[in-house]
């Protein structure tokens, strides 16, 4: 696994099947729950609250996105509070859809 930076908020984890790794799912047995998924997870950064945005698919990472580039975190007390369920219709996918094709209706 590597992660590669789409843009100077998301991050995009990569995963390779053999020979290279072992396919090990970030969420094994989750009977499909975790196949397309958006948790949001409740972040405390040097005291200021944050929600940073996970989504899931195929019971994998799919990308992390934060409020704020990735540079500023540089240094920074990041500690998890807690997570609830996302919107799906904040997904970077849904972003991308709404960009080339326009505001659903």
């Amino acid at each position: 696994m590597f992660v590669q930076r789409s843009h100077k908020q998301i991050c995009r984890p990569r995963f390779y099947t053999a020979p290279y790794v072992p396919d090990q799912r970030a969420v094994e047995g989750s009977g499909g729950e975790y196949f397309e998924k958006i948790v949001d997870v409740q972040v405390e950064v040097d005291g200021r609250n944050e929600v940073v945005q996970v989504e899931f698919f195929n019971g994998r990472v799919d990308s992390l996105q934060f409020k704020r580039c990735t540079a500023y975190y540089i240094g920074k007390n990041l500690h998890v509070m807690g997570t609830r369920p996302g919107q799906p219709t904040r997904s970077h996918a849904r972003a991308i859809d709404r960009r080339e094709h326009g505001a659903e209706p």
